[in-house]
């Protein structure tokens, strides 16, 4: 063990821990490194090579108008720190002398115009995990001190705790910007035990869940319903292998309810849910639909003929062509399998299309639950 000692090391890791998302995860990270060893300041850096935008965090903080004023510049010359591409080649901790031992990095813009601006003329970076083209770390930043074995040694020691904390958070935040895209196009999250008690729901889940005959409050047992045994039918010997994501059709084929189920060996597992009537109705809105147009619209995507519709509405064949011929004219088709194609197909700009929800989603194979 370094001569920091594992009680300072678990401190960081602990107080890193609690981070909700990165914006925390950097601030935490930047303060308790600055606590840590001796420097003139640490800081949290994303560079995004493609872009040449640059976001980050620096501990102590200096200010908003610190940001500003450098955040542009720095974007276009940071690809001149050896740091940068050293961490984007994979390297994990390394300084400014083990990667620019003859000092060339002295000379450029950026360490005039910046580090030295900031008095720092040294700097060690823990590199943490990177998509392509997109460079993440945290730098410790010193006056001119070097760093001793100890000190690499303790960011070597803290490194996979960091990044282990780093995918977390950020997986975290991956989630809640799907759920805010899934939320937009009418889905809404129950989560499930491995052993089928609900855990979390929300009132449109229970209120579909009314509709199939499902009881989604919390607390909830449903391992002796037929969505459970359905579910545990139709994965099979893969229940307790891996991760899946699977579209399932509950009810008959003609129920208005749609869902989709991400399992695990462990649990638990996520259930989401829609009423695509609901979805359907928002779509015709969008499209500038009248109320009755819109009623006549969701039977046409049933498959209903002018004489069915004019049944179910109580009105005759003629006034539902009539009432077709004008939603047709609103729509921009000219029949009714184009209609159905509009209604069905991607959203509007501004919402979540078709694709997005396909990323969304793993491994989509239809599966079909009939009560």
């Amino acid at each position: 063990m370094t001569t920091v000692g594992s009680g300072a090391l678990l401190t960081v890791v602990e107080a890193v821990s609690r981070s909700r998302d990165l914006g925390e995860f950097a601030e935490a990270g930047c303060r308790e490194l600055f606590r840590l060893m001796p420097c003139v300041s640490v800081s949290y850096t994303e560079v995004n090579l493609r872009t040449e935008v640059v976001s980050g965090y620096l501990w102590p903080y200096p200010g908003i108008e610190w940001f500003e004023r450098y955040a542009a510049p720095l974007g276009r010359i940071a690809r001149q720190n050896p740091l940068v591409a050293h961490i984007a080649g994979g390297g994990s901790v390394a300084s400014w002398a083990d990667v620019d031992p003859k000092g060339a990095f002295r000379q450029t813009a950026l360490f005039q115009e910046f580090y030295a601006a900031n008095g720092i003329e040294s700097q060690v970076a823990l590199g943490l995990l990177n998509q392509p083209g997109l460079v993440t770390g945290f730098t410790v930043n010193r006056d001119g001190s070097p760093f001793s074995a100890d000190e690499y040694q303790v960011l070597r020691e803290l490194r996979p705790h960091l990044i282990n904390l780093y995918r977390l958070v950020s997986g975290s935040g991956r989630a809640r910007a799907n759920d805010v895209v899934l939320a937009a196009d009418g889905w809404t999250g129950v989560r499930l035990a491995e052993g089928g008690t609900v855990l979390t729901t929300s009132v449109e889940a229970e209120a579909i869940g009314d509709q199939v005959g499902l009881d989604l409050r919390v607390g909830a047992d449903l391992t002796s319903t037929w969505f459970w045994r359905r579910l545990r039918e139709t994965i099979g010997a893969r229940w307790q292998v891996g991760r899946m994501t699977r579209p399932i059709h509950l009810g008959t084929a003609d129920c208005p309810v749609e869902a989709m189920v991400a399992t695990t060996a462990v649990g638990p597992y996520s259930l989401l849910l829609r009423d695509r009537d609901a979805v359907r109705r928002r779509r015709c809105q969008e499209l500038g639909l009248t109320g009755r147009q819109t009623e006549i619209a969701r039977l046409v995507i049933a498959g209903a003929t002018n004489v069915q519709i004019g049944r179910a509405l109580g009105i005759t064949a003629s006034t539902v062509r009539k009432h077709l011929e004008a939603t047709f004219s609103v729509v921009g088709v000219q029949s009714r399998a184009a209609l159905v194609a509009v209604l069905l197909g991607p959203r509007p700009a501004g919402g979540p299309d078709d694709s997005q929800r396909s990323r969304l989603v793993e491994d989509a194979d239809d599966l079909h639950f009939d009560r």
